[in-house]
């Protein structure tokens, strides 16, 4: 029995070994989605203030500093120290977003993976931070102590949209009211890491019907808030959505959170295309035959909600809309659309040369969520 009970401890002591190391190689994130492991690269060790900080800049932070404390070095001898801002004087006060922005000297990071930082909070409070590659983000609670960020680079939306380059990486660090006290960081071991998988390129097909079906992640890029953004936290929030409950058409729809300020004040409620990422609508026109622009809708707030959809010329004019009203729970009608015709009398005749749609939605003070199905174009049957 004793030599049972030994070899049972014996084994129990070798698993939990195996979990742990596991869970360390998980955490450290160095494999990729087939087990393999990536090979990695320091982009920013923070071993010196010249070489640290030259390829950054600092918006709204009172003091950065390199520090040799080894209880927050992750990565050779040194790593940052930020102080985003000072401690508020008056109750009631708010902090304003800080912004780290790191400009590396290989912008290109074809092949990268992903991306990761260290970060520790040596305060009691934790905080919210955005760590994002261009387009691409994800947002993070920073809990007291030691922290690891990672950011998975989507490659086929890099290329879509940037053409496999990044112009900036960046660390946003949500602001906070007076009850916060005192906001610093340690910051270290930002590294890269290589896939070892071979990219597909995703591309966009404006010749089709459909636009945007939102069916890919790709289809996030061509999407931006609209209007005056109070704060990156509380901007519109978009996301592909596979719920079929929300969906008209294909495998996806377009999910859009609108979010209030750590104040509690709304932030903006519009949304639009990106500039000039649409089908050539006067190809349309020189088929002959009718067609309409099509923007199903559904509203997910538990009260009616108000939207207007406008078409915006290359001149940044406004020259067309149209507007509605939605149930709650429900999708727009399908007489909510823009017909080519109409649009053309609202150009004169001068060419349908579309910048961008706009969506605008009103009559929701409070926090909630629509969808939008897809964008595209059909033939008036």
């Amino acid at each position: 029995m004793k030599k049972i009970r030994a070899i049972l401890l014996v084994i129990m002591i070798c698993a939990t070994t195996i979990i742990v190391a596991s869970l360390q190689a998980y955490a450290q994130g160095e494999k990729s989605s087939n087990n393999q492991v990536l090979d990695s690269e320091v982009i920013n060790g923070f071993e010196s203030r010249k070489t640290a900080l030259s390829s950054l800049r600092l918006d709204n932070i009172n003091k950065a500093t390199i520090s040799q404390e080894s209880k927050y070095v992750t990565q050779g001898k040194n790593c940052l120290h930020i102080c985003p801002t000072d401690e508020p004087i008056e109750e009631g006060s708010y902090y304003r977003d800080s912004k780290i922005i790191f400009y590396p000297s290989n912008a290109s990071f074809k092949g990268v993976e992903y991306f990761s930082i260290d970060i520790y909070n040596p305060t009691e409070k934790a905080r919210t931070v955005i760590f994002a590659a261009e387009a691409m983000s994800k947002e993070y609670i920073v809990e007291p102590g030691a922290n690891t960020l990672w950011l998975h680079l989507d490659r086929a939306r890099l290329q879509y949209v940037y053409t496999n380059t990044l112009s900036e990486i960046s660390l946003t660090i949500q602001g906070g009211d007076w009850k916060m006290g005192n906001l610093e960081l340690y910051i270290d071991n930002f590294r890269c890491y290589y896939a070892d998988t071979d990219f597909v390129p995703y591309t966009n097909d404006f010749s089709q019907d459909v636009w945007y079906d939102f069916n890919e992640e790709c289809d996030l890029s061509w999407m931006l808030a609209h209007g005056t953004i109070k704060s990156v936290f509380s901007q519109p929030l978009f996301s592909i959505n596979r719920d079929i409950s929300y969906i008209k058409s294909g495998e996806g729809s377009l999910r859009v959170d609108f979010r209030n300020t750590i104040q509690g004040a709304q932030d903006t409620r519009y949304i639009r295309t990106s500039d000039n990422q649409l089908g050539n609508l006067n190809s349309y026109m020189e088929k002959g035959g009718e067609y309409y622009l099509s923007f199903p809708v559904y509203n997910a707030y538990d009260h009616e909600i108000s939207l207007s959809v406008l078409i915006f010329s290359n001149y940044n004019d406004e020259v067309h809309g149209v507007s509605t009203v939605i149930p709650a729970n429900s999708w727009t009608g399908d007489d909510f659309i823009v017909t080519l015709k109409g649009l053309d009398e609202a150009f004169s005749g001068s060419g349908l040369d579309v910048k961008s749609i706009a969506f605008y939605f009103d009559g929701m003070p409070d926090e909630g969520t629509v969808y939008v199905d897809s964008i595209g174009i059909y033939p008036i049957q």
